[in-house]
């Protein structure tokens, strides 16, 4: 499914869009008419080929190209104005949250499907100072474990912290976990954190790939230390933040009958999301990449 529009003099959609030129040109904010005109069909040939709903990308496809005949687009000539606008125009179709449009002026980004070693320890600093996005973790009156995570960060850097919280809670008789905050993240943290909840290996969820009809599947692993088990109560807090792996993680552990969600409908982003170039990013014409993504079987857009 495609998620995210990103433009940067270098267009990239998003399901998201993440690319960039660098002259000094691409830089600026300013599009030209040229521009304008090549990003629409670069876009709605993406859609129709990535989009893992293709009577939906039909409609997105629609939609475009009937904005543009209007001249809806015809005046916009800042970026980050154009994105808010596709963005506007996506979702109205869509009803996706990862669905969108970005403009980054700055350069290009790369795709977590394509992130090597190096890549993942360039984040290690950060991570380390993010606390691998565990906020809280604590032992309540009642011997209740309680777990505030704010993001997935990949289970390469995330595994140690990950481990070292739910040693924690490892031996309390009912854990809270709170996702009400959290926006995200990679599917590797979400697999190895929910490891920690069953007592033998378990197939979490699928994600389907259009291109190719691709099926990745996530199971538990083996833990390193102590797991709080299979058996006893898990509750997950869900707010609107709880966005995108969040959802994907509380999806997994309801539909497994592992754990109880409490809290307000979430986001409604479960859908993981690749980029996709869609214009030629050598310099001559404007640069744009597309994020189509997988889609996981299950949805926790109305998660109650």
């Amino acid at each position: 499914m495609l998620n995210r529009l990103l433009l940067a003099r270098s267009f990239a959609l998003v399901a998201g869009l993440f690319t960039g030129l660098s002259s000094t040109a691409a830089r600026t904010a300013a599009l030209d008419t040229s521009e304008r005109g090549q990003l629409i069909p670069a876009i709605c040939s993406v859609l129709q080929t990535e989009y893992i709903y293709p009577d939906v990308a039909s409609r997105m496809v629609e939609a475009l190209q009937a904005h543009a005949q209007h001249g809806d687009y015809a005046s916009i000539s800042d970026g980050k104005a154009l994105a808010a606008r596709l963005t506007t125009d996506l979702r109205a179709i869509s009803r996706d949250g990862h669905l969108g449009a970005e403009y980054h002026p700055e350069g290009a980004h790369t795709d977590p499907e394509n992130w090597s070693i190096a890549d993942l320890e360039g984040m290690r600093t950060k991570a380390e100072r993010d606390n691998f996005d565990f906020r809280k973790v604590e032992r309540m009156d009642g011997n209740v474990g309680y777990i505030e995570l704010l993001g997935f960060y990949d289970a390469y850097l995330a595994a140690d912290a990950a481990s070292a919280a739910m040693r924690l809670v490892a031996h309390t008789d009912a854990l809270i976990i709170d996702l009400r905050e959290n926006q995200g993240g990679e599917p590797t943290g979400v697999a190895f954190l929910a490891s920690f909840l069953f007592d033998t290996r378990t197939h979490l969820d699928d994600i389907l790939v259009r291109r190719g009809d691709r099926l990745e599947q996530y199971w538990t692993s083996q833990v390193p230390g102590p797991s709080f088990g299979g058996q006893k109560p898990v509750y997950i807090l869900t707010s609107k933040t709880t966005f995108s792996a969040a959802e994907g993680f509380s999806y997994a552990l309801r539909n497994l009958k592992r754990a109880v969600i409490v809290g307000e409908t979430t986001g409604g982003g479960a859908h993981p999301t690749r980029e996709f170039q869609v214009t030629d990013p050598r310099g001559a014409l404007p640069s744009a990449a597309i994020r189509s993504g997988p889609i996981h079987r299950g949805d926790i857009r109305h998660a109650s």
